[in-house]
């Protein structure tokens, strides 16, 4: 959801101590209040931040997002997964339910053409590629 808002990768970390620390700086440290059970997790002493981390979800995402989403982004990506929304409690936020433009059955995405997964556009580009270097690296004939 947020990727849909920033048109970046949010949460991209070069492995996974990198991926937990880019997860600390947006949402801080997780603590029991926020995750009860957090501390006897294996491991989590050793990944946690030495310092406190304050969560910063809000100041960094609101320049983008309506307090509405925010709101659900919050309650989907909450540390504790007994607190994170189901999909039907998302359909159900006011994202959805009160914000305009109302939500509406995607009737017209099955007749939409191009590439549309990144998968894919990832496939052409590559391809794309490797004829544009193969037509620069081909010997040219004197005549």
């Amino acid at each position: 959801m947020l990727e849909l808002f920033t048109k970046k990768p949010v949460f991209q970390g070069n492995d996974e101590i990198h991926q937990l620390d880019v997860v600390y700086k947006i949402f801080g440290t997780p603590t029991q209040e926020r995750w009860a059970g957090i501390m006897d997790l294996p491991w989590y002493e050793l990944v946690k931040p030495r310092e406190a981390i304050p969560n910063r979800f809000r100041e960094l995402f609101q320049k983008w997002m309506s307090p509405a989403a925010l709101d659900l982004a919050e309650r989907l990506l909450a540390y504790n997964p007994l607190e994170r929304a189901t999909a039907l409690q998302a359909m159900e936020a006011p994202y959805f339910t009160d914000e305009e433009p109302k939500a509406v059955l995607p009737t017209g995405l099955a007749t939409i053409e191009g590439e549309w997964h990144e998968l894919d556009t990832k496939r052409e580009r590559a391809k794309k590629k490797r004829k544009s270097e193969s037509v620069t690296t081909e010997p040219q004939q004197h005549v």
